[in-house]
């Protein structure tokens, strides 16, 4: 992926009119190319670090700030040249065991931001089963019929939703046998805090999530494998996608999984397991951080990531648009518990 800015004032047309500069404050940060024939461009405002995207074609023209209205560009031709990643990360490290995506590309290099605007439009043509519970509605129906959700208890479901954030590493009970399970990976996508988990008994993994912002609040949860998100946040749809974005510039997710530590009980005394299902430490409050969204009528899920950017809201000008300008026209059988914490205590 190239990164050469010094020459795309000279190439790039809007409406036919060689591009001269862009309003007071904007910067190229980075060129993408997607392929021979498209690529996309990111921009920052520099002082509200706001983000635009523009998409090009083969002659630099431009056709869109917003993947879902695009001219003389077709979305479905955009996503494909990112298609196989997104879709090897989704049969592999958003919900299995991950593997390394062989690309021709520095996919690494594409920004968060185009990274995100692509990955909400595929997986919301790609990404059928996801279905969202809020904690309440997932709680009442533990008390009412505890039963399964596809392998996983409900009533470690429920437990894994009363996770409270520690300064040390993030061991939780596991909501298919009840072993103790340590995070693999964690990391920060927007304003969201992530936890990876794996379960090798049940060959599948699940995230815990909590806003940087409320890291005092009950966690929200997403099993892959059922397609299930549980979250009070908004727009908790958009929880795989944005993994999957994070994992697509950050391929060394892939080694720092292969070498996470499991479990030790050596090294996890027999009070402290004890006490996992208590969850009584709380972290320290970090400063109030405001999203930078708001609320849309939502076309698709890709039109709710979308609108939070200021891409969405295009303008008509004489000059020459800058990116917040830009127009945009419509156009299992689980088991049972493992009893792994008895057979535990008598160990230690």
């Amino acid at each position: 992926m190239s990164n050469d800015i010094a020459n795309f004032y000279r190439r790039v047309r809007v409406d036919g009119h060689r591009l001269e500069r862009l309003y007071p404050g904007w910067r190229v940060e980075a060129h993408v190319s997607l392929s021979d024939n498209i690529s996309a461009v990111v921009f920052t405002e520099e002082k509200s670090l706001r983000r635009a995207a523009w998409f090009l074609n083969s002659r630099f023209d431009y056709c869109g700030s917003h993947i879902e209205f695009l001219s003389k560009l077709d979305t479905d031709d955009v996503l494909d040249t990112v298609a196989h990643a997104y879709k090897a990360l989704y049969r592999t490290s958003l919900s299995k065991k991950p593997s390394r995506i062989a690309s021709g590309e520095d996919i690494s290099a594409m920004p968060e931001f185009l990274s995100l605007h692509l990955s909400l439009a595929w997986s919301a043509r790609n990404i059928r089963n996801i279905s969202v519970s809020s904690k309440a509605e997932i709680t009442q129906k533990a008390a009412d019929q505890p039963e399964l959700i596809g392998q996983w208890r409900i009533a470690g479901i429920t437990r894994l939703l009363d996770t409270r954030i520690t300064a040390e590493t993030l061991i939780i009970l596991s909501p298919y046998d009840d072993k103790p399970l340590r995070s693999q990976l964690s990391f920060m996508i927007e304003d969201l805090l992530v936890h990876r988990f794996y379960d090798d008994d049940a060959e599948a993994a699940f995230y815990l999530i909590w806003r940087r912002s409320g890291l005092n609040d009950p966690p929200g949860l997403y099993l892959p494998d059922t397609g299930l998100v549980i979250s009070d946040l908004e727009f908790p749809a958009l929880i795989p996608a944005k993994i999957l974005a994070w994992m697509l510039i950050n391929p060394a997710h892939v080694q720092v999984i292969e070498h996470a530590q499991h479990f030790d009980p050596e090294n996890f005394g027999l009070g402290r397991t004890s006490d996992m299902t208590n969850l009584a430490p709380k972290p320290e409050v970090l400063p109030e951080h405001k999203p930078t969204y708001q609320r849309a009528d939502l076309i698709s899920p890709a039109w709710a990531f979308l609108s939070q950017s200021d891409a969405s809201n295009a303008k008509d000008q004489d000059a020459t648009p800058a990116p917040d300008m830009a127009a945009t026209k419509p156009a299992r059988e689980a088991p049972s518990p493992s009893g792994f914490l008895s057979r535990l205590r008598r160990k230690i």
